[in-house]
């Protein structure tokens, strides 16, 4: 869940979930470059940037990047170079080339310091590296990306993914510091429901499982969120380490129920299958248990299960 971004003047991307799509670019002033500098629409670099940009538009992202590249390397002076470096990157980015893609938002970067593109470098520079794994290194990315522009247009991504990268880096409690800070500075933001979840996850992880319960709740009692089965299995998971077997049982029940296609089910169905145990209800654990093995006959949970329920004093 996402909203981005500029291209030349604008650019507007969407996103679905926790990773953008981008969407083609609103059209670009082919009189103007982005540092206000005159282009000449006749001049062959401006032909081939229009070109280049008519790609990106109908996202064909390998021709757009070869023309994008062509006029870095053939055309250093041109008032695009630093647009047509980030949008070079931005194509090999949405090609889920990422180390290319973090190679050319370096060297856009380093021949252009001071472009009006230096924010969004920064945030798809730190997005490239984070879905690479390298969550330390993002996070730098994505507090540069801030400092450039306080009040860009990815500010809000960049902030959320400050407190992802501490997230993903095991760094919980800087990551619940991050996304409170997240929700007070950008409220109405679309990445307020995976913030949340998030945060619980993080507090989960803190052992704090009352304070992550009421995060997966809040996710729960918004808008539709591609994490509501995410927060009802968790949150399951919340109430059956405070002990709360009713409520847990109650709640892991609908992961299975309420969302045919979670990838949660067969976690829920073990922890079903340890609540009725907990409880002493050996039957209904035997029938959960017996539920999971056929719907699920390769789950890594079936062993674990079963030997819980039976280490447990259900037979």
């Amino acid at each position: 869940m996402t909203k981005n971004l500029f291209l030349a003047l604008a650019l507007l991307t969407t996103a679905c979930g926790a990773d953008p799509v981008s969407e083609p670019p609103a059209s670009v002033n082919n009189t103007v470059s982005a540092n206000n500098t005159v282009v000449d629409p006749s001049s062959d670099d401006e032909k081939l940037f229009q070109a280049a940009l008519a790609d990106y538009d109908a996202l064909d992202y390998a021709a757009a990047a070869d023309k994008f590249n062509q006029l870095t390397l053939d055309y250093s002076s041109s008032p695009r170079h630093d647009n047509a470096g980030y949008l070079y990157g931005r194509c090999l980015y949405e090609q889920g080339l990422f180390p290319d893609s973090i190679a050319a938002f370096e060297a856009m970067l380093l021949l252009h310091p001071d472009s009006n593109f230096v924010p969004a470098a920064r945030f798809f520079l730190g997005r490239s590296r984070f879905r690479m794994g390298a969550f330390t290194a993002s996070r730098s990315e994505f507090e540069a990306a801030i400092a450039a522009d306080p009040a860009g247009v990815y500010v809000d991504n960049a902030e959320y993914y400050v407190g992802r990268s501490h997230y993903e880096d095991g760094n919980f409690v800087e990551a619940v510091a991050a996304f409170q800070k997240f929700r007070m500075d950008y409220p109405d933001s679309v990445y307020g429901d995976n913030s949340l979840y998030y945060e619980g996850r993080s507090q989960f992880s803190l052992r704090d499982f009352a304070g992550a319960l009421v995060a997966f709740d809040e996710v729960l009692a918004g808008a539709e969120s591609i994490y509501f089965d995410n927060s009802v299995y968790w949150g399951g998971r919340a109430l059956y380490a405070q002990k709360d077997f009713a409520n847990a049982l109650t709640r892991m029940k609908r992961v299975e129920t309420e969302f045919a296609g979670s990838v949660y089910i067969d976690n829920s169905l073990y922890y079903i299958t340890r609540i009725h145990t907990d409880l002493g209800d050996c039957p209904a654990a035997a029938a959960t248990l017996a539920h999971l093995g056929q719907a699920f006959p390769m789950s890594t949970y079936l062993v674990s299960a079963g030997d819980y329920k039976v280490a447990n004093g259900c037979p």
